[in-house]
């Protein structure tokens, strides 16, 4: 039996003690491997920096030309190396085509993505492959239209004995325990389920997976927000420093895994640690098995699961430890409406936090108020889960939230929905929807659970909450539904310590 402490485990299943000391410890790299890796990417900067010197050099050529033969040596005794160069000619035609199409000559290229004429004309020649900053350069030109992810996805360094340590497993976490007190309280006379129950058990993992991916549910509410613009605004106040984005209730991690994809293609030299965190063990695998398929052969960029409870963050020293000179960034995601899972938003951000520094991010999404909170009448007849009408996707939802209960209670006959309003909340402004089941027994007895709560905000108002609590504002994307509501993504940095 293992005992209730940090582990971790490799892909082979193995387990071994953690060292809180160390961050993030969730690595625990080898020092070898990634000196070794910090010297590849300086080199391929030497060298790109080098090749375009010698195009605009004079009587220099002939001793740089040198220089780039012996850092290429040393570039390629380091393990490092060129795409074929079957694809770099590939490209080299697909863009003087493009350009020529486009009527454009060398020099206005040049100058549109600011690269030089004379790089650009021996790219095309096939004289010289182009360096990761000019792909990057090339693919911010949209009118070319160039296809570049295989190029900017460069293959991962070969996997060093002992450094694929890839899952946490938090003190605390109890699996088992936790589902034998959902059946506990089922059982009982009625009462209040905290949300993560409804993500506990693998068939109700799996049905929320099935309505999370339909196809209404996605144009509905997992589209439309731009991570591109996110992205932007994460790397222009990050220039030169390494992230680490550690994703709060990542379910199947879908929207962080794009997200990680646009801030990689911005970052010169990637240099990200993504930290998939969900208390339901299915979902967990689902996320990392998503971001191991994505991910895998994006250089710069490592991934890990974390078994564990979110609202316990201040007891998880590897993910708030920050050494005197780390030069790093903390991105903090709830993505896919996360904030509606927690009791107290308040008390959530200024204690669970603590280990956010001024510079680092928050980023989350959440549904907006259909009428001001102040106003109950208004809130029943403007939003759909209180209107007389069934709320679209209410049946998937229904049979979600409902399998637990056909699981777990004894001699159930039938379970019937409805909704009920909540203003007092703990950020001014917002509501909560609670989804109450009542269960009637064959014996004709009735229980009332409390499943789940739909969270409503005012963006104005959560905002200035959060800014009470050192986390100001940066950016927002509010959306309006034709319906009435809408959602809002913000970005907010840490300014000052709590």
């Amino acid at each position: 039996m293992l005992e209730n402490a940090p582990a971790f485990l490799d892909n082979e299943g193995s387990l071994r003690a953690s060292h809180g000391e160390e961050f993030p410890a969730l690595m625990e790299p080898d020092p070898v491997a990634i000196s070794t890796e910090r010297a590849r990417r300086g080199l391929e900067e030497a060298i790109a920096a080098l090749e375009d010197l010698v195009s605009v050099a004079g009587g220099q050529k002939k001793a740089l030309h040198a220089y780039l033969k012996e850092l290429r040596t040393v570039y390629q005794g380091l393990g490092g190396g060129d795409s074929s160069p079957q694809r770099y000619a590939q490209l080299a035609r697909t863009l003087r085509d493009r350009r020529l199409a486009l009527r454009m000559s060398l020099e206005a290229l040049g100058k549109r993505i600011g690269v030089s004429a004379s790089t650009l004309k021996q790219i095309e020649r096939g004289v010289r492959p182009p360096s990761r900053k000019t792909l990057l350069l090339l693919q911010n030109a949209v009118e070319l239209e160039l296809n570049l992810e295989g190029f900017l996805a460069q293959p991962a360094s070969a996997p060093i004995a002992g450094s694929s340590l890839n899952c946490y497993i938090a003190p605390g976490y109890e699996p088992v325990k936790m589902v034998m007190e959902l059946s506990e309280t089922l059982n009982g006379p009625g009462g209040y389920l905290e949300q993560t129950s409804a993500y506990l058990e693998h068939q109700s993992a799996l049905q929320y997976l099935r309505m999370a991916n339909d196809p209404t549910y996605v144009s509905a509410f997992r589209t439309g927000f731009s991570l591109e613009k996110v992205a932007q605004v994460i790397c222009d106040h990050s220039r030169g420093t390494g992230i680490e984005m550690i994703a709060l209730g990542a379910g199947d991690a879908r929207e962080e895994v794009r997200l990680v994809q646009n801030i990689v293609a911005r970052m010169e030299l990637p240099d990200l640690r993504l930290y998939l965190l969900d208390i339901s063990q299915p979902l967990l695998s689902e996320g990392f098995k998503h971001a191991a398929d994505v991910l895998c052969n994006q250089r710069g960029v490592s991934y890990f699961a974390m078994q564990a409870n979110f609202h316990h963050m201040d007891r998880y020293p590897q993910l708030h430890y920050t050494p005197e000179r780390s030069h790093r960034r903390r991105v903090v995601t709830m993505l896919g409406r996360t904030i509606g899972n927690l009791d107290n938003e308040q008390k959530f951000f200024k204690y669970n936090l603590i280990g956010c520094h001024p510079g680092d991010f928050l980023v989350m999404d959440f549904q907006l108020a259909y009428a001001s909170a102040s106003d109950p009448d208004a809130v029943r007849r403007c939003d759909p889960l209180l209107r007389d009408e069934k709320p679209r996707g209410h049946k998937a939802r229904e049979e979600w939230l409902g399998s637990a209960i056909w699981r777990h209670c004894r001699d159930v006959a039938d379970v019937k929905f409805h909704y009920e309003l909540l203003t007092h909340c703990s950020v001014p402004g917002s509501y909560s929807i609670e989804m109450v089941a009542t269960v009637m027994g064959r014996n004709r007895e009735l229980r009332r659970f409390s499943l789940f709560r739909f969270r409503r905000y005012d963006s104005i108002l959560l905002a200035d909450c959060l800014g009470t609590l050192g986390w100001d504002l940066v950016e927002q994307n509010p959306r309006s539904f034709p319906t009435g509501g809408g959602d809002n993504m913000m970005i907010f940095r840490k300014s000052r310590k709590q």
